[in-house]
C-alpha cells in the first residue's frame, strides 16, 4: 500500500480513478507536555500496526490511501470530515461522500478487511449511480438540443 502524505483533499485521486479514499488521520508528537508517551501518538501507533498486516495491506490496494496530520489539518475541515480526535481512518468513496468514520486503534485486521471491502463496494454501487444519473442528464439534456432544432 503507498501512503501519500497530503494537505489537499481537493486533489484526492480516488475521484478520477473510480476508487475509494482511505485516509488516515494521525498525531505525530511522541510526548505531552510532561515528556511522557503522548497517549494519542501511543493510540496512532498500534493503528499502523494493524494497518500493517498483511491481509489489510492487500485490501487496501484497492483504495487510494493518504495520510494527514491532524494538526495539520484546519477546524473546517475537521468539522466537514467529522475528525474529532487520532488515529482515524476516513473511507470517503469515489463520488466524496464519507462512508466511514473508525476511531478505534483496537480494531482487529480481519473486522478492517471486511469493512475495507465493504466500503469499496458501496464505494462501486455509488458510482454506478452517479453514471447513471449522468447518463440521464446527458439524455435530457441531447432531447432538449434536439427539440431546440426542430422548432
Amino acid at each position: 500500500m503507498k501512503i501519500t502524505c497530503f494537505d489537499d483533499f481537493d486533489a484526492l485521486k480516488g475521484k478520477e480513478e473510480n476508487k475509494p479514499v482511505v485516509i488516515f488521520v494521525y498525531w505525530p508528537d511522541r510526548t505531552d507536555d510532561a515528556g511522557r508517551t503522548s497517549k494519542l501518538y501511543a493510540n496512532c501507533q498500534k493503528m499502523i500496526e494493524v494497518l500493517a498486516n498483511a491481509d489489510v495491506q492487500s485490501a487496501l490496494r484497492q483504495c487510494q490511501c493518504y495520510k494527514v496530520n491532524f494538526q495539520g489539518l484546519d477546524k473546517s475541515r475537521r468539522k466537514r470530515y467529522g475528525v474529532k480526535s487520532v488515529p482515524t481512518l476516513l473511507f470517503i468513496d469515489a463520488t466524496g461522500k464519507v462512508l466511514k468514520r473508525l476511531t478505534s486503534p483496537r480494531i482487529k485486521p480481519a473486522s478492517l478487511v471486511r469493512l475495507i471491502l465493504t466500503v469499496v463496494k458501496k464505494s462501486d454501487k455509488n458510482m454506478e449511480k452517479l453514471e447513471k444519473k449522468r447518463e440521464r442528464a446527458a439524455e435530457k439534456a441531447a432531447e432538449k438540443a434536439a427539440e431546440k432544432e426542430r422548432s
